[in-house]
């Protein structure tokens, strides 16, 4: 059983940067709609967990609709099976959710949750903001009572590398840290561009507001896990931003 969801999740953490440099968009219209009220609930509901555990959103957010990366033209050219979270009207807090499961498969509510995680800082373009989303999806979903294991063996088994081990970075951090800390990361994004599209952690400052022995905690635990990280970024077509922190204490 866990083998078969363990197929049925390849690919499905790939792209989930969002679309950036844009402060409105209506690149949503033109993909299938997965929006009701049922799936409007769920999106609050990860909402509000994300906001409790990590903090309000960088752009307040009002509105977010639904889309499966399917264009609505079957004969379009667009891009297909894809996820992603995209701003749509920066000024009005409305975004879009792309997903490429359907609602009631085994991925659907993990792979929502790793993009509404976005909805913190959608100009996130970053190797640690991948592991903290994959990590989200993780407590949302078991939140829910839902099956985490599948996702868990996806990951370990070394399908989507760079996120599998970003993941596991974060969760070390989140043990060895005890919780403490973690929460404030996505706080330190710095823009990455001179257009202000993008934006990264500027993970030399996290760590410089935490505790002397929690910097020493997370910098070994980043400098087990970052060389593995980079090999696998380096793969991408367009790599994620990934700071190193300092060797040790100053």
């Amino acid at each position: 059983m866990r083998t078969l969801i363990t197929i049925s999740i390849l690919f499905l953490l790939c792209s989930s940067a969002c679309l950036r440099g844009s402060e409105k968009s209506d690149f949503y219209k033109k993909y299938q709609s997965l929006d009701s009220p049922q799936h409007d609930t769920l999106i609050k509901e990860a909402l509000s967990s994300l906001r409790s555990k990590f903090g309000s959103e960088a752009i307040p957010v009002t509105k977010v609709y639904l889309r499966l990366s399917t264009p609505i033209k079957p004969d379009s050219a667009l891009k297909k099976d894809f996820r992603v979270t995209e701003i749509v009207d920066e000024e009005r807090g409305e975004f879009a959710l792309h997903v490429n499961r359907k609602p009631g498969e085994y991925a659907f509510v993990g792979q929502l949750a790793h993009q509404v995680f976005f909805l913190l800082n959608a100009r996130l373009h970053d190797c640690y903001a991948a592991g903290l989303s994959t990590y989200f999806a993780e407590l949302f979903v078991k939140e829910k009572g839902l099956d985490w294991s599948g996702w868990q063996s996806h990951l370990e088994q070394g399908n989507q590398p760079l996120y599998g081990s970003s993941y596991f970075m974060i969760k070390e951090l989140n043990r060895e840290l005890r919780g403490l800390g973690l929460r404030s990361l996505p706080g330190y994004a710095v823009w990455t561009d001179m257009r202000k599209s993008r934006m990264h952690i500027d993970i030399k400052a996290w760590i410089a507001s935490l505790e002397a022995e929690s910097q020493k905690k997370a910098i070994a635990v980043i400098h087990k896990h970052l060389p593995a990280i980079k090999k696998q970024n380096a793969q991408r077509d367009e790599p994620l931003s990934c700071l190193s922190p300092p060797d040790g204490l100053n």
